[in-house]
């Protein structure tokens, strides 16, 4: 990965990790080893005895382009406490999807730039765009769905479903021919499907 998003040819750095009980200062050392340039072990040469099952660490590399990718609008823990308990009040049953969650407090008080924030789309040129999206998707929030569609002029394909990502299938209950048939016409013969068209749920009715 390029250690400056913004220079995306420029020089690489290889980051490998191991789902090993890790210390606080194991994690220091690698970090520390990346900036130098110098290499860094596999495993370390020891690893401190404690209680519990194994830690598993979080890959570093997901870390970064979310906070270099997205900017999120926490300074502290305080304020991502306050957010975060504001959600699960709203929301009791799924509060806060697990990776927005992770993300915005890894995030929070980042430094560093955000070298592509978020932001409007400037789109000129570009031939009918299609999109999808799940009603009942955990991670990309079906409202994110159509405030994409409406920011793009996209036609977006509803999902009644649940589940993350529908084509060409979805994760537990198979393929959805209803999607199936509009994303392929539309990739093959570039037919764009009618605007507020709508394919139901097969995972329940399974």
């Amino acid at each position: 990965m390029p250690p400056d998003w913004s220079k995306p040819d420029g020089g690489k750095i290889h980051i490998g990790l191991s789902r090993t009980r890790a210390t606080k200062s194991r994690i220091a050392a690698v970090l520390k080893a990346l900036h130098d340039g110098e290499k860094t072990r596999s495993e370390p040469e020891h690893q401190e005895q404690q209680d519990g099952p194994p830690a598993e660490i979080q890959p570093i590399t997901e870390s970064l382009y979310w906070c270099k990718d997205f900017r999120y609008k926490v300074n502290n823990y305080t304020q991502w406490k306050s957010i975060a308990a504001r959600l699960a009040k709203l929301y009791p049953n799924v509060q806060w999807t697990t990776n927005h969650n992770a993300q915005g407090l890894d995030c929070t008080g980042w430094q560093d730039t955000t070298t592509n924030p978020q932001k409007r789309p400037n789109i000129k040129g570009a031939p009918p765009i299609v999109m999808l999206g799940n009603v009942h998707d955990p991670a990309a929030v079906y409202q994110d769905s159509q405030a994409a569609a409406k920011q793009t002029g996209a036609t977006l394909v509803t999902y009644e479903g649940y589940g993350h990502t529908v084509y060409p299938s979805t994760a537990k209950a198979g393929p959805v021919t209803c999607i199936n048939d509009l994303i392929d016409d539309y990739l093959i013969n570039l037919k764009v499907p009618a605007k507020g068209i709508r394919c139901p749920d097969i995972e329940t009715a399974q």
